[in-house]
């Protein structure tokens, strides 16, 4: 039965004409409405959630609904994250808070859930980490169950705030609009993620410093405090989104903690940045430094040229004119930042220099560090005009780099030559010695090809395509050519066999004919048609050629004998 048909039962008994009747109807639907209905309307999807045993309809036990059975889950490990999981699972916006053991009555049932683990931004808690459906361990033995406290005020709901106390539009004291006046926001439990979701709301990238409004602004006794309690994740768009107290519920634990918040925008100094403050010009003062959104003093202790030349160059000046100047720059009240600070002079900001810490020192305000810079700045740089400017460093080093390359060529050319020079002496000596001494087989030396592709012959270059020295050319002539003598004696007979071969054709071809010479004609011809010749020819193919026969090879032969 659902919320309005109870409220329809409860109308209708309650016009019933008897009365005890109707008020005994009446008591009991309420005690059945507040046993654990109270929580309004239930969702009975799978895995969809109820509050149960909470005096109001925005706290109680959670259960959990599947397969058809309400179960309660499991307190282990159950925290903030998880409750907000619930709360926004349940319509609300936020939690206020994590109940465990027996903050609500553990009822009874089964467990569905244990150990659950959220992250914070999961739709529901279906969807966060936990053992497993049914996987319980320990809280049937304790009996006791999870629960939440969540923001009883719709979503849609926003504050309007502003920031007071200060110059800059960038920090101050966070206020707030309600019932038609301003007021303060308590600092308990305000921190960097409550400060993010202020600077958000009023336009701000992110937050810097969250702090105590006195501590920055100074305390503010006349405006009444609105909000206490408040917890925020960091990813809301608006305060009124986070878990608070309720409205005028001041349960701060001082009336001067307000809220305070350094937001992050393009005026917002850099932490280290450096200022000169209290000077009749603005390159001379009292040295200030920027940290956690708060102006501090340096102190003088071991304060040299060197950490006042960075600290000059910092603040946009070439020199320094006086790194202590004791002029009177009015006396600083707030914080002192460093101490002991010790530079080389070649840091590019104050805070690369050693010191002794953020906040630590033993001095007071009289030894704040006054400082003079040279009023020059630097001169602007000459507009481009397509060439390329070294620095002069640069150009040194390339002078530099220049000289040892050329160095180092004309000691190898040096070298090289002194090389040169030696092997020329020693091949001079070796001529030389060889000259003044007899040759000898002990003195002989195998010939070595030099270089240039003459052999070197006991220290000399030799050429091979020249005689030995001291040696002459063989003599290659000879007599005047004779024209070889007929033999004086007949040769050794030869039986040769000529080869048949068949008749020349003569039909048709013209027989050759021998060309006709005059042998007088030729010079040193030979008339060897004179002398009788030493065979008898016979005519005929086939016969013997002589019929000379020696019975054995004569001595001058070089023929062996025949057979």
């Amino acid at each position: 039965m659902d919320t309005r048909r109870k409220l329809l039962a409860i109308m209708g008994l309650m016009m019933s004409n008897t009365r005890g009747l109707r008020l005994g109807a009446f008591v009991t639907l309420s005690i059945a409405w507040a046993s654990g209905l109270i929580s309004g309307e239930i969702n009975t999807d799978q895995n969809s959630i109820r509050l149960v045993n909470g005096s109001t309809v925005y706290q109680g036990r959670v259960e959990i609904y599947r397969n058809d059975t309400w179960g309660r889950i499991c307190d282990s490990g159950w925290g903030m994250d998880d409750a907000y999981v619930a709360c926004r699972q349940l319509g609300y916006g936020t939690a206020k808070n994590a109940t465990g053991g027996t903050s609500f009555p553990p009822g009874g049932g089964l467990y569905w859930m244990d150990r659950v683990a959220c992250d914070g931004e999961e739709e529901s808690l279906a969807k966060c980490s936990f053992d497993g459906w049914g996987v319980i361990s320990g809280c049937p033995l304790r009996d006791t169950a999870a629960g939440v406290v969540c923001q009883a005020y719709e979503p849609t709901d926003a504050v309007t705030i502003r920031l007071e106390g200060s110059s800059n539009s960038y920090e101050g004291r966070v206020q707030v609009f309600y019932s038609g006046a301003w007021g303060t926001i308590c600092s308990d439990h305000w921190g960097l993620a409550e400060a993010n979701v202020a600077c958000g709301q009023l336009g701000f990238d992110g937050v810097q410093v969250a702090t105590d409004a006195k501590t920055l602004f100074g305390a503010d006794l006349t405006s009444p405090m609105y909000l206490s309690g408040l917890r925020c994740q960091g990813i809301e768009t608006n305060l009124a989104q986070c878990a608070r107290d309720s409205w005028l519920d001041d349960k701060c634990s001082s009336q001067d903690c307000d809220a305070g918040v350094v937001c992050i925008s393009e005026d917002t100094p850099a932490d280290g940045d450096l200022r000169l403050t209290g000077g009749s010009t603005a390159s001379a003062g009292r040295l200030e430094i920027y940290h956690l959104g708060v102006w501090g003093t340096v102190c003088d202790d071991d304060w040299t040229e060197n950490a006042a030349t960075v600290a000059c160059r910092e603040l946009g000046y070439n020199g320094v004119e006086f790194a202590l100047d004791h002029t009177d720059y009015g006396r600083h009240t707030g914080t002192i930042h460093l101490d002991n600070v010790h530079c080389t002079g070649r840091e590019s900001r104050l805070t690369y220099c050693s010191h002794n810490g953020w906040g630590e020192h033993n001095c007071v305000h009289s030894e704040d560090v006054t400082l003079r810079c040279a009023d020059e700045s630097p001169d602007p740089a000459p507009p481009s005009t397509g060439t390329i400017s070294l620095p002069m460093s640069s150009i040194i080093g390339i002078i530099i780099a220049c000289s040892v390359i050329v160095s180092c060529a004309l000691m190898i050319v040096r070298y090289l030559h002194y090389r040169q020079k030696i092997s020329l002496t020693a091949n001079r000596n070796n001529r030389v010695r060889a000259l003044s001494r007899p040759d000898s087989a002990n003195s002989f030396r195998y010939p070595i090809r030099g270089s240039s592709g003459l052999f070197l012959v006991n220290g000399m270059r030799v050429d091979p395509t020249l005689p030995p020295h001291g040696l002459e050319p063989p003599d290659y002539s000879s007599s005047p050519w004779k024209p070889p003598e007929l033999p004086q004696e007949p040769p050794p007979s030869y039986e040769a066999t000529v080869a048949h071969y068949p008749e020349a054709r003569t039909d048709g071809v013209s027989s050759p004919v021998a060309p006709d010479y005059d042998a007088t004609l030729l010079p040193n011809a030979v008339d060897f048609g004179q002398q009788p010749s030493p065979y008898q020819r016979r005519h005929g193919l086939g016969e013997s050629v002589s019929s000379f026969e020696p019975t054995s090879t004569p001595p001058s032969s070089p023929m062996p004998p025949v057979d």
